[in-house]
Order: C-alpha cells, then sequence, then structure tokens
C-alpha cells in the first residue's frame, strides 16, 4: 500500500505543480491544516440520511470567518488525495468575524478508500483510513503540516434518536417524567454513548441551569418517531403550563426533530 500511495503522490505532484482558481487571490497556508471524517447533513437544518464527509479547517483564524480552503480531490484506486492551494476570500465579501478557512467534501463511496493523501506545496502527509458501519478512523501514517482532530468517529447509529433537556434546576425533575412518559409509550431500546471518540449526537443539553446528559434510543419503525412527537406535545400541555425555562428536544439520525419550544401554544393535541 505504502508503494501506491508513493505513486499517486509522484503523479498528483507532477500534474498539479501549480495553484488552482485566481491565482492572485489564493494565499498559502502556513498554519496546521486539521482533518476531520464524520457524517453530516446536505444541509443542516433539512432531514435528510446522512453523508460520509471530508473536513478541513485551518488551525489559523482569519479575519474574515467565510475564507475557504482552496482544494481539489483526486483519486486513484484506494487512495482518496486532497490537493490544496491555498486560502481564499470568496467573491470579495468578508463576514466580519475571527474564524478558520474551511473545505468540505461530501464522499459518498467513502467506504471504498483505504488511504487519504493531503499535499500543499510540496508537502505530504498521509493517513489510513478504516470505514465501519457504526464509525470512521483516520490514523496518521506521516505528517507535518496537517493534523487529525478525532482519530475515531462515530457514525450515527440507524433508527436511533436522541433525547435532549434542559431546565431550571428546580426543575430537574420534568427531564425524567418526560423521558418515562416517553418510554411507556413506545418501545426504546437504550443505546450506550460511548465515552471515547467524537459523538455525532449532543452529549447534554447546553444553556440552562440545569443540562441533562443526553440519552440516545433505537427505534423500530419510522412511524414511531412521530408518536415521539405525540408524546412530547402532549406533555408539554399537561405539565409544562407555568414552567419557564424549559426546552426538551427529540433528534433523530435523519435529522428530523421536535422541540418543546416549537410546538404551538394555540393547538391543544388532547382536543
Amino acid at each position: 500500500m505504502k508503494t501506491l500511495v508513493l505513486l499517486f503522490i509522484a503523479a498528483l505532484v507532477g500534474g498539479c505543480s501549480g495553484l488552482t482558481g485566481d491565482g492572485d487571490d489564493i494565499s498559502p497556508i502556513t498554519s496546521k491544516i486539521i482533518l476531520q471524517v464524520a457524517e453530516t447533513y446536505p444541509q443542516y437544518d433539512a432531514a435528510s440520511a446522512p453523508v460520509p464527509t471530508l473536513l478541513l479547517e485551518t488551525s489559523e483564524a482569519y479575519e474574515c470567518c467565510n475564507y475557504i480552503i482552496v482544494s481539489q480531490i483526486h483519486t486513484l484506486g484506494p487512495v482518496l488525495g486532497v490537493q490544496i492551494s491555498g486560502a481564499k476570500l470568496p467573491g470579495h465579501i468578508c463576514l466580519t468575524a475571527l474564524g478558520p478557512a474551511q473545505a468540505k467534501f461530501v464522499i459518498p463511496g467513502l467506504a471504498e478508500f483505504t488511504h487519504i493523501v493531503v499535499w500543499n506545496r510540496g508537502q505530504t502527509d498521509w493517513y489510513e483510513l478504516a470505514v465501519a458501519d457504526s464509525t470512521f478512523r483516520l490514523t496518521p501514517e506521516a505528517g507535518s503540516f496537517t493534523e487529525v482532530r478525532d482519530t475515531l468517529v462515530w457514525r450515527f447509529p440507524k433508527m436511533s434518536l436522541v433525547y435532549t433537556c434542559g431546565t431550571r434546576t428546580e426543575d430537574s425533575c420534568l427531564c425524567t417524567r418526560f423521558r418515562d412518559s416517553l418510554l411507556s409509550h413506545i418501545n426504546l431500546q437504550p443505546i450506550r454513548i460511548p465515552d471515547e471518540g467524537y459523538w455525532p449526537y449532543p452529549r447534554q443539553s447546553m444553556g440552562y441551569y440545569y443540562d441533562m446528559k443526553s440519552q440516545v434510543f433505537r427505534y423500530n419503525d419510522a412511524s414511531e418517531f412521530e408518536i415521539a412527537g405525540d408524546v412530547l406535545a402532549a406533555f408539554k400541555w399537561t405539565m409544562l403550563d407555568g414552567h419557564s425555562g424549559v426546552g426538551i428536544e427529540l433528534r433523530n439520525w435523519r435529522n428530523e426533530r421536535h422541540a418543546s419550544w416549537l410546538i404551538p401554544v394555540s393547538s391543544d393535541p388532547g382536543e
């Protein structure tokens, strides 16, 4: 495999000696480039199945948060290559907040590859890639200008949902009460959240006086997630009246969600 990687590097360097795009607008990247392989959604706020994605980000923050990493994908057998040309401000429009330059490549056939090679201005790093049903693992084999954010990344468990709950401190019992109500209506199997690696669901709610640790469950049929939304609506009407600062959310592996704050106050599910 090392021989194939070296042949790929030679072909990449020989065929891509210059910068791509508008050279005058591209600045060299001198900071570390951080890689991650993870599942993402094509649109962050739309329902869809998650897709394997290669994410790149500079360790340096730029004066505009919309800088991009100018890059291209190349393939040779089981080797996935990334040629980096530099960083660029697209359209000369600056979103005035500090942030890294970024690039994102959706790669549905990621399981076909065993190595990722990154090339930037004469420097070459490569990683071993292992794709399983439940995880991605990206292990450095040779590197100088890149690093991996998380060696082990968990994929979204299919037919799963995450339950998050945040309240005022004195109302924390509401989180347990809703969980008990949910489990009394739907046959859900708990999924243990691993301690190691990057987990795709949030590990707890955020921004409340009491932030419950997330709970993840597997369900058997898509209709059960809709039933879970009905259970949440009923719980809001019967249990949350008079309780402010409570946020309960159910989100599934397809990026569909039911949230207590999105349930219309004027629509009683019991009517």
